[in-house]
């Protein structure tokens, strides 16, 4: 009777589970902030080429929802690799949690980063608890100064609380004014803030202004105790990336792949517009935070390095034979000039579900896709909060096979989200969200190389 009572229990938790899912993959998303006052993108050098396209899964179209793919790629460099000299703030949480291994991890990756900068390169270090310090200020990264930095590094101990917001404040101010090459701030930390701004929003907000000043941040969760999806917001905010590291051979890769895509990068300050009109209304973007304006949505983007491709995927209303028209605007960080490349996109409404089929484009559908498995694997983890791991890898399970996924990449990192649940569940939770933020985003790197 047990045990008839337990399946019972857990198949109506899977199917309250499956509803929800469906049911947040279905329903049009909700506008995630209020209307701001801008009309236009700015107007600006209107670039050529292949930047920016957009496209429907099918070229003919039933009218009403539909998911649209904007793809994003910048081009190579005319005249040879494009490397820049770089500056870059570690900014490392010193609080009492990050004790023993975490702090030890950490302390070894920022020397091995320090070391592999070049002379002209420059770096600064602090360090946050119940207050920030600046262990090493900005300055060349030559020698002498490796070495220097090396040992106060090592010197660095674990204690008091996490005002995370200290270091990030302390950290925007280290350079003084542009120097016209990226600025990005790796932003470290094992646990949530309890001192200074501890509100997520608000956390947030500061993010979005320090990469406003012209400083990118790039967050890094360690360990097992930090807030995934404050880091992640974190990151989205301050127009870097968020990266899950659980040892020091994970953090290692991370901060040689910042480095990498620090010394390649083209476009600063990165924005996609898309305009509502024509019988149509452009929504949310899967995965990114957006802003609703006057004209459409907004959605900031990271820094994009050269031949840096890149995926935004907007749920729309469609009902006319005209999607957008989209804007992709951007700082030059070489000279500080401004770019802009369009994209329009037309389609042809129809009533024949046979037509739909036959002009099915293979490259947006792998797009929404993904965008769509990111989205369920995101879900599943409030699946996995409310009814357990059973539940969560049930129903990833059904989406892959209900919403007939059929692009390799997204099914494999959903098949990996399934593995994931196997796992302790704080890192359940933060393995599979990592998943879900680089399946949205569609990161690839600089092809043609």
């Amino acid at each position: 009777m047990v045990a008839l009572y337990s399946r019972s229990r857990t198949a109506f938790a899977i199917t309250a589970a499956g509803t929800a899912l469906l049911a947040g993959l279905v329903l049009p998303p909700r506008p995630t902030q209020p209307v701001k006052a801008i009309a236009t993108p700015p107007t600006t050098t209107v670039s050529t080429g292949e930047i920016l396209r957009a496209k429907l899964t099918s070229t003919q179209v039933l009218a009403g929802a539909q998911d649209v793919a904007v793809l994003i790629q910048m081009p190579l460099s005319t005249s040879g690799e494009r490397r820049h000299d770089v500056a870059v703030v570690i900014v490392l949480d010193r609080s009492a949690s990050m004790h023993g291994e975490p702090m030890e991890t950490a302390k070894r990756a920022a020397i091995s980063f320090i070391n592999a900068l070049g002379p002209s390169d420059t770096f600064a270090v602090v360090t946050f608890s119940d207050r920030d310090e600046l262990v090493v200020d900005a300055g060349r990264a030559d020698h002498d100064r490796k070495l220097a930095a090396a040992d106060a590094i090592d010197r660095i101990v674990a204690s008091g609380g996490t005002c995370a917001s200290c270091g990030i404040t302390r950290g925007a101010h280290v350079f003084g004014p542009a120097s016209g090459r990226p600025e990005r701030m790796l932003f470290i930390s094992d646990g949530e803030a309890n001192l200074g701004i501890r509100d997520r929003d608000e956390l947030v907000a500061l993010a979005g202004q320090t990469a406003a000043s012209g400083v990118s941040i790039t967050a890094v969760g360690v360990g097992l105790d930090f807030d995934e999806q404050t880091m992640a917001r974190i990151g989205d905010a301050g127009h870097g990336n968020y990266y899950f590291s659980r040892d020091a051979m994970a953090l290692d890769r991370v901060f040689a792949s910042e480095l990498r895509g620090l010394r390649d990068i083209v476009a600063t300050h990165v924005e996609l517009f898309a305009e509502s009109g024509n019988g149509t209304a452009i929504g949310e973007a899967y995965g990114y935070p957006t802003d609703q304006i006057k004209i459409g949505v907004k959605v900031e983007l990271a820094d994009l390095g050269e031949g840096e491709a890149r995926k935004v995927v907007l749920h729309a209303d469609v009902n006319g034979p005209v999607v957008g028209p989209f804007y992709l605007a951007w700082t030059d960080p070489s000279d500080g000039s401004e770019h802009r490349a369009d994209a329009t996109l037309s389609t042809t409404i129809t009533t024949d579900r046979a037509k739909v089929v036959a002009t099915r484009d293979a490259e947006a559908v792998a797009a929404v896709e993904q965008a769509r498995t990111a989205r369920a694997i995101d879900q599943s983890v409030t699946i996995y909060d409310q009814y357990g791991a059973t539940a969560a890898k049930t129903e990833l399970q059904h989406f892959l096979r209900n919403a007939h996924i059929t692009d390799a990449t997204a099914r494999t990192l959903a098949n990996s989200a399934i593995e994931s649940f196997d796992l302790a569940s704080a890192e359940a939770k933060k393995s599979v969200r990592a998943l879900s933020y680089e399946l949205a985003r569609g990161r690839s790197g600089r092809t043609g190389r």
